[in-house]
Protein backbone atom coordinates (compact mmCIF):
# COMPACT_ATOMS: atom_id res chain seq x y z
CA UNK A 1 0.00 0.00 0.00
CA UNK A 2 1.59 3.64 -0.82
CA UNK A 3 0.85 6.39 0.92
CA UNK A 4 0.80 10.21 -1.34
CA UNK A 5 1.86 12.60 1.48
CA UNK A 6 0.57 16.29 0.09
CA UNK A 7 3.12 19.08 0.58
CA UNK A 8 0.81 21.99 -0.25
CA UNK A 9 -1.06 24.23 1.66
CA UNK A 10 -4.56 25.48 0.84
CA UNK A 11 -3.03 28.61 -0.46
CA UNK A 12 -0.77 26.81 -3.08
CA UNK A 13 -3.96 24.03 -4.04
CA UNK A 14 -5.78 26.90 -4.65
CA UNK A 15 -3.33 28.70 -6.55
CA UNK A 16 -2.60 25.54 -8.79
CA UNK A 17 -5.87 23.91 -8.83
CA UNK A 18 -4.51 21.27 -11.37
CA UNK A 19 -1.45 20.32 -10.29
CA UNK A 20 -0.06 16.70 -11.41
CA UNK A 21 2.08 14.52 -8.64
CA UNK A 22 3.83 11.38 -10.60
CA UNK A 23 4.58 8.75 -8.88
CA UNK A 24 6.84 5.46 -10.14
CA UNK A 25 5.19 2.41 -7.80
CA UNK A 26 7.28 0.00 -9.66
CA UNK A 27 9.04 -1.16 -12.96
CA UNK A 28 6.51 -2.13 -15.42
CA UNK A 29 3.83 0.35 -13.70
CA UNK A 30 3.46 4.38 -13.35
CA UNK A 31 0.76 6.08 -11.05
CA UNK A 32 -0.30 9.50 -12.36
CA UNK A 33 -2.39 11.54 -9.87
CA UNK A 34 -4.37 14.21 -11.03
CA UNK A 35 -6.09 16.91 -8.57
CA UNK A 36 -9.04 18.58 -9.53
CA UNK A 37 -9.86 20.89 -7.17
CA UNK A 38 -13.61 21.95 -5.80
CA UNK A 39 -14.51 24.95 -3.94
CA UNK A 40 -15.06 22.32 -0.88
CA UNK A 41 -13.46 18.83 -2.03
CA UNK A 42 -10.44 17.49 -3.12
CA UNK A 43 -10.20 15.05 -6.00
CA UNK A 44 -7.95 12.44 -7.16
CA UNK A 45 -8.36 11.02 -10.53
CA UNK A 46 -5.85 7.84 -11.04
CA UNK A 47 -4.63 6.86 -14.33
CA UNK A 48 -2.54 3.58 -14.23
CA UNK A 49 -0.05 2.51 -17.51
CA UNK A 50 2.94 0.49 -18.27
CA UNK A 51 4.23 3.04 -20.70
CA UNK A 52 7.25 4.23 -19.87
CA UNK A 53 6.58 7.33 -21.22
CA UNK A 54 3.47 8.96 -21.00
CA UNK A 55 2.19 12.86 -20.40
CA UNK A 56 -0.68 13.58 -18.81
CA UNK A 57 -2.53 17.52 -18.61
CA UNK A 58 -5.78 19.32 -18.70
CA UNK A 59 -7.37 19.43 -21.88
CA UNK A 60 -8.03 22.86 -22.97
CA UNK A 61 -11.01 22.14 -25.89
CA UNK A 62 -12.99 19.45 -24.44
CA UNK A 63 -15.17 17.85 -26.65
CA UNK A 64 -18.12 17.68 -24.57
CA UNK A 65 -18.94 19.79 -21.12
CA UNK A 66 -16.56 19.07 -17.90
CA UNK A 67 -17.44 17.93 -15.22
CA UNK A 68 -16.79 20.27 -12.16
CA UNK A 69 -15.18 17.68 -10.33
CA UNK A 70 -13.03 15.81 -12.78
CA UNK A 71 -11.30 17.68 -15.29
CA UNK A 72 -10.69 16.62 -19.08
CA UNK A 73 -7.68 14.99 -19.07
CA UNK A 74 -5.28 14.81 -22.44
CA UNK A 75 -3.21 11.67 -21.90
CA UNK A 76 0.10 11.81 -24.43
CA UNK A 77 1.23 7.92 -24.74
CA UNK A 78 4.69 7.60 -27.06
CA UNK A 79 4.49 4.01 -28.98
CA UNK A 80 8.07 2.38 -29.90
CA UNK A 81 7.70 -0.25 -32.47
CA UNK A 82 10.38 -1.62 -34.94
CA UNK A 83 8.50 -0.85 -38.49
CA UNK A 84 7.65 -3.69 -40.49
CA UNK A 85 10.61 -4.22 -43.11
CA UNK A 86 9.48 -5.23 -46.78
CA UNK A 87 11.23 -6.60 -49.07
CA UNK A 88 12.20 -4.53 -52.31
CA UNK A 89 11.29 -6.48 -55.55
CA UNK A 90 14.52 -6.57 -58.20
CA UNK A 91 14.32 -8.25 -61.42
CA UNK A 92 15.19 -11.39 -59.66
CA UNK A 93 12.39 -11.72 -57.83
CA UNK A 94 10.31 -14.73 -58.55
CA UNK A 95 6.17 -14.27 -59.40
CA UNK A 96 3.55 -16.44 -60.73
CA UNK A 97 3.54 -17.19 -64.52
CA UNK A 98 0.24 -17.76 -64.93
CA UNK A 99 0.66 -18.02 -68.53
CA UNK A 100 1.64 -21.64 -68.10
CA UNK A 101 -0.43 -22.43 -65.02
CA UNK A 102 -2.60 -25.94 -65.18
CA UNK A 103 -5.68 -24.71 -64.04
CA UNK A 104 -7.87 -27.47 -63.90
CA UNK A 105 -5.65 -28.59 -61.22
CA UNK A 106 -5.12 -25.21 -59.64
CA UNK A 107 -8.99 -24.92 -58.95
CA UNK A 108 -9.86 -28.83 -58.24
CA UNK A 109 -7.41 -28.25 -55.54
CA UNK A 110 -8.67 -24.87 -54.00
CA UNK A 111 -12.67 -27.08 -54.29
CA UNK A 112 -11.10 -29.83 -52.32
CA UNK A 113 -9.10 -27.48 -49.49
CA UNK A 114 -10.30 -27.91 -46.14
CA UNK A 115 -10.16 -24.63 -44.65
CA UNK A 116 -12.06 -25.48 -41.02
CA UNK A 117 -8.13 -24.34 -39.31
CA UNK A 118 -9.14 -20.81 -39.89
CA UNK A 119 -11.77 -20.95 -37.36
CA UNK A 120 -9.44 -21.68 -34.05
CA UNK A 121 -7.40 -18.54 -34.84
CA UNK A 122 -8.33 -15.21 -32.54
CA UNK A 123 -6.71 -12.88 -33.98
CA UNK A 124 -7.81 -12.12 -37.46
CA UNK A 125 -3.69 -10.89 -38.81
CA UNK A 126 -2.49 -14.24 -37.59
CA UNK A 127 -5.73 -15.93 -39.67
CA UNK A 128 -5.35 -14.46 -42.88
CA UNK A 129 -1.14 -15.43 -42.18
CA UNK A 130 -2.16 -18.65 -42.38
CA UNK A 131 -4.59 -18.35 -44.96
CA UNK A 132 -2.55 -16.93 -47.33
CA UNK A 133 0.23 -19.56 -46.71
CA UNK A 134 -2.02 -22.37 -47.22
CA UNK A 135 -3.64 -20.53 -50.32
CA UNK A 136 0.00 -20.37 -51.53
CA UNK A 137 1.48 -23.50 -51.19
CA UNK A 138 -1.73 -24.76 -53.73
CA UNK A 139 -0.96 -22.00 -56.26
CA UNK A 140 3.04 -23.23 -56.29
CA UNK A 141 1.72 -26.67 -56.67
CA UNK A 142 -0.07 -25.97 -60.22
CA UNK A 143 1.31 -22.02 -61.37
CA UNK A 144 5.22 -22.14 -61.93
CA UNK A 145 7.80 -19.61 -61.21
CA UNK A 146 9.41 -17.22 -62.88
CA UNK A 147 11.79 -14.43 -62.60
CA UNK A 148 11.45 -10.87 -64.59
CA UNK A 149 14.90 -11.16 -66.04
CA UNK A 150 14.97 -10.97 -69.71
CA UNK A 151 17.83 -11.65 -72.07
CA UNK A 152 15.26 -10.55 -75.25
CA UNK A 153 12.43 -7.88 -75.42
CA UNK A 154 10.37 -8.75 -78.43
CA UNK A 155 7.37 -6.39 -79.74
CA UNK A 156 3.90 -6.86 -78.48
CA UNK A 157 2.90 -7.97 -82.13
CA UNK A 158 5.35 -10.58 -81.94
CA UNK A 159 3.80 -14.58 -81.46
CA UNK A 160 4.82 -17.26 -79.74
CA UNK A 161 5.77 -19.05 -82.73
CA UNK A 162 7.78 -16.17 -84.32
CA UNK A 163 9.70 -16.39 -81.31
CA UNK A 164 10.29 -19.58 -81.64
CA UNK A 165 11.20 -19.39 -85.47
CA UNK A 166 13.40 -16.69 -84.86
CA UNK A 167 15.47 -18.39 -82.09
CA UNK A 168 15.60 -21.50 -84.68
CA UNK A 169 16.81 -19.44 -87.16
CA UNK A 170 19.96 -18.03 -84.61
CA UNK A 171 20.55 -21.31 -83.81
CA UNK A 172 21.42 -22.16 -87.61
CA UNK A 173 23.24 -19.30 -88.14
CA UNK A 174 25.71 -20.07 -85.46
CA UNK A 175 25.84 -23.41 -87.10
CA UNK A 176 26.59 -21.63 -90.65
CA UNK A 177 29.40 -19.38 -89.13
CA UNK A 178 31.13 -22.46 -86.85
CA UNK A 179 31.16 -24.98 -89.03
CA UNK A 180 30.97 -23.41 -92.94
CA UNK A 181 28.52 -25.97 -93.92
CA UNK A 182 26.23 -24.97 -97.08
CA UNK A 183 23.61 -26.87 -95.71
CA UNK A 184 23.27 -24.49 -92.57
CA UNK A 185 23.43 -21.60 -94.51
CA UNK A 186 20.70 -22.42 -96.82
CA UNK A 187 18.53 -23.56 -93.68
CA UNK A 188 19.44 -20.08 -92.33
CA UNK A 189 18.34 -18.07 -95.33
CA UNK A 190 14.99 -20.27 -95.80
CA UNK A 191 13.90 -19.40 -91.66
CA UNK A 192 15.19 -15.78 -92.46
CA UNK A 193 12.71 -15.33 -95.35
CA UNK A 194 10.45 -17.19 -93.86
CA UNK A 195 10.56 -14.66 -90.41
CA UNK A 196 10.54 -11.97 -92.41
CA UNK A 197 6.64 -13.18 -93.59
CA UNK A 198 6.11 -13.58 -90.67
CA UNK A 199 6.76 -10.50 -88.65
CA UNK A 200 4.60 -8.28 -91.87
CA UNK A 201 1.82 -10.50 -91.17
CA UNK A 202 1.70 -10.51 -87.36
CA UNK A 203 2.29 -6.88 -87.14
CA UNK A 204 -0.50 -6.27 -89.55
CA UNK A 205 -2.82 -8.38 -87.13
CA UNK A 206 -1.64 -6.56 -84.27
CA UNK A 207 -2.60 -3.23 -86.17
CA UNK A 208 -6.19 -5.12 -86.93
CA UNK A 209 -6.68 -5.91 -83.27
CA UNK A 210 -5.45 -2.50 -81.61
CA UNK A 211 -8.09 -0.64 -83.92
CA UNK A 212 -11.34 -3.06 -83.12
CA UNK A 213 -10.29 -2.79 -78.72
CA UNK A 214 -10.40 1.09 -79.36
CA UNK A 215 -14.23 0.32 -77.52
CA UNK A 216 -13.41 -2.18 -75.11
CA UNK A 217 -9.75 -2.10 -74.53
CA UNK A 218 -8.30 1.88 -74.71
CA UNK A 219 -5.05 1.25 -73.21
CA UNK A 220 -3.96 -0.88 -76.39
CA UNK A 221 -4.23 2.28 -78.40
CA UNK A 222 -1.93 3.81 -75.14
CA UNK A 223 0.25 0.63 -75.61
CA UNK A 224 1.07 1.46 -79.23
CA UNK A 225 1.22 4.70 -79.33
CA UNK A 226 4.25 4.69 -76.29
CA UNK A 227 5.68 2.14 -79.00
CA UNK A 228 5.79 4.53 -81.82
CA UNK A 229 7.11 7.32 -79.53
CA UNK A 230 10.09 4.93 -79.14
CA UNK A 231 10.27 5.28 -75.15
CA UNK A 232 8.79 3.03 -72.26
CA UNK A 233 6.30 4.11 -69.71
CA UNK A 234 8.78 5.01 -67.19
CA UNK A 235 11.95 6.91 -68.67
CA UNK A 236 15.37 5.46 -68.01
CA UNK A 237 16.73 8.99 -66.48
CA UNK A 238 14.94 11.06 -64.40
CA UNK A 239 15.85 14.29 -62.33
CA UNK A 240 14.24 16.41 -59.71
CA UNK A 241 14.70 20.01 -59.20
CA UNK A 242 19.04 19.33 -59.16
CA UNK A 243 19.03 15.56 -59.03
CA UNK A 244 19.23 13.27 -60.99
CA UNK A 245 18.40 9.89 -60.57
CA UNK A 246 19.84 6.91 -63.44
CA UNK A 247 19.55 3.35 -62.10
CA UNK A 248 16.31 1.85 -61.29
CA UNK A 249 17.03 1.91 -57.67
CA UNK A 250 17.43 5.39 -57.40
CA UNK A 251 14.45 5.89 -60.01
CA UNK A 252 11.64 4.19 -57.24
CA UNK A 253 13.23 5.72 -54.28
CA UNK A 254 13.24 9.31 -56.08
CA UNK A 255 9.14 8.49 -56.47
CA UNK A 256 9.29 7.18 -52.81
CA UNK A 257 10.43 10.35 -51.50
CA UNK A 258 8.30 12.70 -54.01
CA UNK A 259 5.34 10.85 -53.01
CA UNK A 260 5.76 10.94 -49.35
CA UNK A 261 5.84 14.76 -49.42
CA UNK A 262 2.26 14.73 -50.55
CA UNK A 263 1.01 13.26 -47.57
CA UNK A 264 0.94 14.43 -43.67
CA UNK A 265 1.30 12.12 -40.92
CA UNK A 266 -2.00 11.73 -38.88
CA UNK A 267 -0.83 13.88 -36.09
CA UNK A 268 0.01 16.69 -38.13
CA UNK A 269 -4.03 17.43 -38.58
CA UNK A 270 -5.59 19.54 -37.12
CA UNK A 271 -8.69 18.15 -35.12
CA UNK A 272 -10.17 20.65 -33.04
CA UNK A 273 -11.86 22.38 -36.47
CA UNK A 274 -13.83 19.20 -36.96
CA UNK A 275 -17.72 18.74 -35.51
CA UNK A 276 -18.72 16.14 -33.23
CA UNK A 277 -22.15 15.09 -33.00
CA UNK A 278 -23.78 11.99 -30.94
CA UNK A 279 -24.85 10.04 -33.96
CA UNK A 280 -24.98 6.65 -33.70
CA UNK A 281 -22.43 4.29 -34.17
CA UNK A 282 -22.57 2.04 -37.00
CA UNK A 283 -23.25 -1.54 -36.46
CA UNK A 284 -21.69 -3.95 -39.16
CA UNK A 285 -23.71 -7.46 -39.13
CA UNK A 286 -22.15 -10.73 -40.46
CA UNK A 287 -21.41 -11.37 -44.16
CA UNK A 288 -22.41 -14.54 -45.95
CA UNK A 289 -21.19 -16.24 -48.23
CA UNK A 290 -23.67 -15.47 -51.19
CA UNK A 291 -22.47 -11.87 -50.55
CA UNK A 292 -19.03 -12.22 -51.30
CA UNK A 293 -19.51 -14.71 -54.29
CA UNK A 294 -21.53 -11.80 -55.90
CA UNK A 295 -18.50 -9.59 -55.49
CA UNK A 296 -15.91 -11.82 -56.62
CA UNK A 297 -17.77 -12.50 -59.53
CA UNK A 298 -18.11 -9.09 -61.14
CA UNK A 299 -14.21 -9.15 -60.47
CA UNK A 300 -12.87 -8.19 -64.36
CA UNK A 301 -10.92 -11.04 -66.22
CA UNK A 302 -7.15 -9.39 -65.79
CA UNK A 303 -3.91 -10.03 -64.49
CA UNK A 304 -4.19 -6.92 -61.89
CA UNK A 305 -2.65 -7.79 -58.39
CA UNK A 306 -2.11 -6.65 -55.54
CA UNK A 307 0.96 -7.22 -52.99
CA UNK A 308 0.14 -10.70 -52.54
CA UNK A 309 0.02 -11.66 -56.73
CA UNK A 310 -3.34 -13.19 -56.56
CA UNK A 311 -4.15 -11.75 -59.86
CA UNK A 312 -8.37 -10.18 -60.24
CA UNK A 313 -9.11 -13.15 -63.02
CA UNK A 314 -8.20 -16.10 -60.04
CA UNK A 315 -10.90 -14.16 -57.81
CA UNK A 316 -13.37 -14.09 -60.36
CA UNK A 317 -13.01 -17.75 -61.73
CA UNK A 318 -12.26 -19.69 -58.28
CA UNK A 319 -15.15 -17.16 -56.41
CA UNK A 320 -16.87 -20.88 -55.05
CA UNK A 321 -13.67 -22.40 -53.67
CA UNK A 322 -12.37 -18.83 -51.96
CA UNK A 323 -15.57 -17.38 -50.56
CA UNK A 324 -15.51 -19.89 -47.47
CA UNK A 325 -12.18 -19.19 -45.60
CA UNK A 326 -12.80 -15.28 -46.80
CA UNK A 327 -16.02 -15.13 -45.36
CA UNK A 328 -14.46 -16.37 -41.65
CA UNK A 329 -11.58 -13.95 -41.66
CA UNK A 330 -13.38 -10.89 -43.06
CA UNK A 331 -16.33 -12.06 -40.44
CA UNK A 332 -13.42 -12.09 -37.85
CA UNK A 333 -12.01 -8.47 -38.84
CA UNK A 334 -15.68 -7.30 -38.39
CA UNK A 335 -15.97 -8.92 -34.89
CA UNK A 336 -12.40 -7.52 -33.59
CA UNK A 337 -12.97 -4.06 -35.40
CA UNK A 338 -9.78 -4.47 -37.03
CA UNK A 339 -8.66 -4.55 -40.92
CA UNK A 340 -5.73 -6.82 -41.52
CA UNK A 341 -2.49 -5.68 -41.37
CA UNK A 342 -1.80 -7.18 -44.74
CA UNK A 343 -4.41 -5.59 -46.82
CA UNK A 344 -3.29 -2.11 -46.04
CA UNK A 345 -0.01 -3.10 -48.20
CA UNK A 346 -0.17 -2.14 -51.52
CA UNK A 347 1.88 -1.79 -54.79
CA UNK A 348 2.49 2.06 -55.57
CA UNK A 349 2.25 2.73 -59.64
CA UNK A 350 3.37 5.87 -60.86
CA UNK A 351 1.03 7.58 -63.31
CA UNK A 352 2.61 10.19 -65.40
CA UNK A 353 0.04 14.01 -65.32
CA UNK A 354 1.57 16.38 -67.91
CA UNK A 355 4.53 18.36 -69.13
CA UNK A 356 7.72 16.61 -68.95
CA UNK A 357 7.76 13.01 -68.35
CA UNK A 358 11.44 12.73 -66.90
CA UNK A 359 10.24 15.04 -64.04
CA UNK A 360 9.44 12.55 -61.15
CA UNK A 361 6.68 15.88 -59.84
CA UNK A 362 4.67 15.21 -62.65
CA UNK A 363 3.76 11.85 -61.75
CA UNK A 364 1.00 10.77 -59.39
CA UNK A 365 0.56 7.56 -57.23
CA UNK A 366 -1.60 5.24 -57.71
CA UNK A 367 -2.17 2.07 -55.28
CA UNK A 368 -3.03 -1.49 -56.31
CA UNK A 369 -4.81 -2.88 -53.23
CA UNK A 370 -5.07 -6.82 -52.62
CA UNK A 371 -7.80 -7.95 -54.49
CA UNK A 372 -9.09 -9.99 -51.66
CA UNK A 373 -8.96 -6.27 -49.77
CA UNK A 374 -11.24 -4.99 -52.49
CA UNK A 375 -13.80 -7.37 -51.64
CA UNK A 376 -13.79 -6.57 -47.76
CA UNK A 377 -14.04 -3.32 -48.74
Amino acid sequence: MYTVHNPYTGADIEKDRRHKVLLLLDHTCWLQIGKALTTSVLQLDLIFSNFRKIQVKCEENPFVREDPHHPTLSITVEFLFQPETVPFPTICTPSYNFRKANFITLYEDLLAAEWTFLEHFVDVNQALEAFYDHLHSLIKKSVPLYTSQRKHSYPPWFTPSLIASLKTKLFYRKKWLSSKNVLFFNEFKRLRTHCKIQISLCYRAYIDRVEQSVCNNPKEIFKYLQMKRGTTRIPGKMYQENLSFETPYQIVNGFAQVFSDIYLPSSSYNFKDDSYSNIPSLALVRVREDDIIKIMASFPIKHTAGDDQIPSFMIHDARYALAQPLSVIINKAIENYTFPNKWKRARIVPVHKKDDISDLKNYRPIAIISNFAKIFE
